[in-house]
């Protein structure tokens, strides 16, 4: 169901609001409009907020929100479970998925195999490591610890043209 205009103006305003906070020089003073949607000076300089997220067909048809939640689960699991021994060290884990070209991957067996991964590396890392795609087990694209206590992290990245 399509947004009120009402609705996709505060969207709008919190991503103007974002990119500042952000560090992007946008000056202040914005009036809303509709076509751009902000404009500033006397309509001299006009901001277009877009939103732009792939496509399902550009991942096996998986939308890439529903993808962002699956990576979340196990990413959940994954560390309830590393934690869930007494003797784990201190890892604060940032990763990103391979991408999974539609396959769909048991959660209880990606979170295992991080799990597994984790507890084997986690003793060679003074500060932080990192370790690509050739080193980590299938279905993950890049993985970080840190050797200190922190939630666990991941993300999703992707590309448009």
């Amino acid at each position: 169901m399509p947004l009120s205009l009402e609705a996709r103006k505060i969207i709008e305003t919190r991503a103007l609001t974002a990119a500042r906070i952000a560090g992007v020089p946008i000056p202040k003073g914005e009036i809303p409009s509709e076509e751009p949607d902000f404009r500033f000076n006397a309509g001299m300089l006009g901001v277009e907020v877009s939103e732009l997220l792939r496509p399902a067909c550009s991942n096996g048809g998986i939308m890439p929100v529903a993808e962002e939640s699956y990576h979340q689960e196990i990413l959940q699991i994954a560390q309830t479970q590393y934690y869930a021994d007494p003797d784990a060290k201190p890892a604060r884990i940032i990763l990103y998925f391979a991408n999974a070209r539609g396959k769909k991957c048991d959660k209880q067996e990606m979170a295992r195999k991080l799990v597994e991964f984790v507890r084997t590396n986690v003793h060679l890392v003074k500060s932080i490591a990192n370790f690509g795609a050739l080193r980590l087990p299938e279905g993950f694209g890049s993985i970080s610890i840190a050797a200190e206590s922190g939630n666990w992290w991941t993300g999703e990245g992707g590309n448009a043209s």
